[in-house]
């Protein structure tokens, strides 16, 4: 009999365990797809895509995304290059410069994190809100210039 309290002990413990690694999981996942959106606002994407006039720079909404695999994708932010082959840096591109002068340093799992967070999460929509903040952004004020 002395047996039974101690299994029963042991099967509360691996409950426990199994729902604090279900919770784990589940904050992962979610701290994952946050990481992703963080990542698009603090390394720029964001800004020069849809939040820069394009007459500054003329970059291309972020739902290009889409058309590029992952590995695509990861070849872009580290050297430049685009899905069709073409050298940004070689054409003086500011992706170019900053694909090989920062990108080129996220981590694989980074790269990962954002292309998921464009690829499942960045909608038209999304952009055009963040292209509605441009007269905000770029006004100035006259009178710190005189």
């Amino acid at each position: 009999m002395r047996k039974m309290p101690e299994l029963m002990g042991k099967t509360m413990l691996i409950r426990v365990l199994l729902v604090t690694l279900a919770l784990a999981l589940v904050t992962d996942a979610r701290a994952s797809d946050s990481e992703g959106k963080r990542l698009a606002y603090v390394l720029g994407c964001v800004n020069c895509h849809h939040q820069t006039p394009r007459d500054i720079i003329n970059a291309p909404p972020l739902v290009i995304v889409q058309e590029y695999s992952i590995e695509q994708f990861r070849v872009l932010l580290k050297t430049g290059v685009t899905s069709t082959g073409r050298n940004l840096a070689d054409i003086g591109s500011i992706m170019g410069v900053v694909a090989i002068e920062q990108f080129s340093h996220l981590l694989d799992d980074e790269v990962t994190l954002l292309y998921d967070f464009l690829l499942k999460d960045w909608t038209q929509a999304t952009a055009q809100q963040e292209e509605s903040k441009i007269p905000g952004l770029y006004k100035f004020d006259e009178e710190a210039v005189e």
